[in-house]
């Protein structure tokens, strides 16, 4: 899948962290849609980010989906995306990896098209590292969001 970022401003998302986490920059630019569409693949499989040690994939399913990204080959963090009132299959899996990994309990989005960050292994990252997965994120959302309503209409 290669992205196609649909820009942000023709929708209005959420992105979740668990308390006492930093809040996402919920930023993306174009050098890092560039980068996210490289990633030849990462939708059927485990792809090295170019020049790190950061590994991702991308998991599509109805009515959301989720990103993986992974170092020294243990998961670091794992975001739900979710881009309908249908998903409520994608906030259990989110209330369930919070119970999981005790972080509390997930905040309930007030809009249909969230994202829910799930630290696993933060500290495997450096800043630099989870900035660039939260841009990747970024794009990505918009991708398969974007490819979601391409095979709607």
């Amino acid at each position: 899948m290669i992205p196609n970022a649909i820009p942000p401003t023709d929708f209005v998302m959420e992105y979740h962290y668990p308390p006492g986490f930093p809040l996402a920059t919920q930023t993306w630019d174009e050098a890092s849609n560039h980068l996210a569409a490289s990633l030849k693949g990462v939708d059927i499989q485990l792809v090295q980010i170019p020049g790190t040690e950061i590994w991702v994939q991308l998991f599509i399913f109805l009515n959301g989906a989720s990103l993986e990204f992974k170092k020294d080959s243990r998961h670091v963090y794992t975001n739900f995306f979710s881009f309908d009132k249908q998903s409520k299959g994608v906030f259990a899996a989110v209330k369930d990896f919070y119970k999981k990994y005790k972080l509390g309990t997930p905040r309930l989005p007030k809009q249909t098209m969230w994202v829910h960050s799930i630290p696993r292994n933060p500290k495997l990252f450096s800043q630099e590292e989870k900035d660039l997965c939260e841009r990747l994120t970024m794009c990505f959302f918009w991708a398969a969001f974007g490819q979601r309503l391409r095979k709607q209409n």
